[in-house]
């Protein structure tokens, strides 16, 4: 039941990773590549693992694949992440609308990519950049493409996943969390 789940599975803390994992479609961390690690041997969190295949492009980073691919096969191929949506999938939606107002929305994201990139000295990012010239997992433009058309299509996904009677409710606090 849904709050067995969340008792071993830690929903709050679930939720985000699986959100972040539909933005920038890293599927391999819901399928073959999933790791979850427990402090306490009772709640396990999910850990971002395999993140090559990522923001529109293969593993290699040299070809780029339909930005709109895996939305909904994503978690197909996993029934522990299946049961969680199916479960969750109000919660899920509530908190992707919530985290889209400030964090997982387009500024915000290439915020983070830009103070990242700022944080590499300029040698080396060009050194870098003429290294991988020519191949579009290497170039900011091509993640800017990929979120024009990732976060509509998410935004869509994300609208249709609600259904009318929720399965829980959940009051979020920075301290705790509680189900009903």
């Amino acid at each position: 039941n849904s709050t067995n789940m969340d008792s071993g599975l830690g929903l709050i803390q679930n939720i985000p990773k699986s959100l972040l994992n539909k933005l920038n479609s890293t599927f391999d961390n819901n399928d073959k590549n999933m790791l979850l690690v427990t402090y306490d041997g009772q709640i396990w969190y999910p850990v971002l693992y395999d993140l090559d295949t990522s923001w529109g492009t293969t593993w290699n980073g040299k070809e780029l694949y339909n930005y709109n691919y895996h939305i909904s096969e994503q978690i197909k191929n996993n029934s522990l992440w299946s049961k969680f949506e199916r479960t969750f999938k109000n919660e899920i939606a509530n908190r992707y609308f919530e985290l889209k107002k400030d964090y997982l929305n387009k500024e915000n994201v290439l915020d983070e990519f830009n103070t990242f990139i700022n944080s590499i000295p300029s040698k080396t990012y060009k050194q870098e950049q003429s290294r991988w010239l020519n191949i579009p997992g290497y170039d900011l433009n091509q993640i800017i493409d990929f979120l024009n058309t990732r976060i509509p299509a998410v935004d869509e996904y994300m609208t249709d996943l609600y259904d009318i009677t929720p399965n829980i409710s959940i009051k979020y606090s920075k301290t705790k969390h509680t189900l009903k």
